[in-house]
């Protein structure tokens, strides 16, 4: 992977005294949002990830907005991926005196990173066997895995002030979010909702307006499961009552519409669901097996982020009592369509 040049160093004002700020990523060309809020104690959702690229467009842009890393009295990691966590380790070293506020459930993966990713690594492997990859595909996916080590580096937790339970708030100064549990994506997925005025969202990659995000596999398991797509699909319903003229996602420009978008997600999950039964009734399938019936042929960090979906969609089709799964000898697992399968997968 070759870093890329910012697409913008401009900051865009996306609200009263909060800026979008878009920051290069070496792996999306769209790149990956932060967000500065303005005040007596600034504060900044997501940092960006680690590199010389992304570090030097947001020190430009919050320069413009008159503000240097060291003046942050708080940092918002809204979970724990690279492209969101990444500069957090150089942004501390810039500012000593900062308060960092992420999901405890996600506080690991972002402060201890750099053991985490062996950890979690060695914790894959059996999941990739669960899926049917062959060995040289798994070792594939496990270097990948491994290669974004680089992006982002372990933080000393003196600065960390985690987030518990459903829902919690974080307070600087006059301004507060109200910090919401979002698993699925992530097991420490959060949304930080803005209620002044007509109310925002800080959606983070849980919605996004042209995409919808890859589920997470969880190593270890998350609450008795191994993927997040049940998780997510909750998390989904549980934000239609918020009051957000505006998502501010995590990736791409703000837009209107949260409730439309969210059952947009709802029935792309559906279909979904829908079309992976449809070829299980054909014949029972490992996950890996599926992959390329759905999408082709893909390279190895496709293949790992299809196999994600494909896993989550079988959980779902699973718990609905659409499919089974039967474990093979060597820990494979084959999924094969129950004959009295419903019509309709989501509730």
């Amino acid at each position: 992977m070759s870093d890329r040049a910012p697409r913008t160093a401009a900051a865009e004002r996306v609200g009263d005294g909060v800026y979008r700020l878009p920051l290069p990523v070496p792996f999306d060309e769209d790149g990956v949002n932060a967000y500065a809020l303005l005040g007596e104690q600034p504060a900044l959702v997501d940092v960006g990830p680690r590199t010389e690229q992304a570090w030097q467009a947001l020190c430009a842009q919050l320069d413009a907005l008159g503000l240097a890393p060291h003046q942050l009295a708080h940092v918002i990691i809204t979970h724990a991926h690279v492209d969101h966590h990444g500069n957090l380790g150089r942004l501390v070293r810039e500012a000593p005196a900062v308060r960092v506020h992420c999901h405890r459930d996600d506080a690991a993966a972002i402060f201890e990173f750099t053991e985490e990713v062996d950890r979690r690594a060695a914790l894959l492997e059996p999941v990739l066997v669960h899926w049917g990859m062959e060995p040289s595909r798994r070792a594939a996916t496990l270097a990948a895995y491994r290669g974004f080590a680089r992006m982002a580096e372990s933080v000393d937790r003196l600065h960390l002030e985690p987030l518990a339970g459903e829902r919690a708030e974080v307070v600087f100064g006059q301004r507060r979010l109200v910090a919401i549990h979002t698993p699925g994506h992530s097991p420490g997925q959060i949304v930080l909702h803005l209620q002044e005025g007509q109310g925002a969202l800080f959606s983070a990659d849980h919605i996004l307006e042209r995409i919808t995000p890859n589920p997470a596999v969880y190593a270890p398991p998350y609450r008795g499961r191994r993927t997040g797509l049940v998780d997510y699909l909750a998390s989904l319903q549980a934000l239609r009552p918020l009051a957000a003229a505006w998502v501010l996602p995590g990736h791409g420009p703000p837009f209107q519409g949260l409730v439309h978008r969210i059952e947009g997600i709802l029935l792309h999950h559906e279909r979904r669901a829908q079309q992976i039964l449809a070829l299980l009734q054909e014949r029972a399938a490992s996950v890996a097996e599926l992959v390329p019936r759905l999408w082709g042929d893909l390279d190895a960090v496709a293949f790992f982020m299809a196999c994600r979906e494909v896993h989550g969609h079988l959980d779902l089709l699973v718990e609905r009592g659409a499919c089974r799964l039967e474990l093979g000898p060597d820990g494979t697992a084959r999924y094969q369509a129950r004959s009295n399968s419903p019509r309709r997968i989501m509730r």
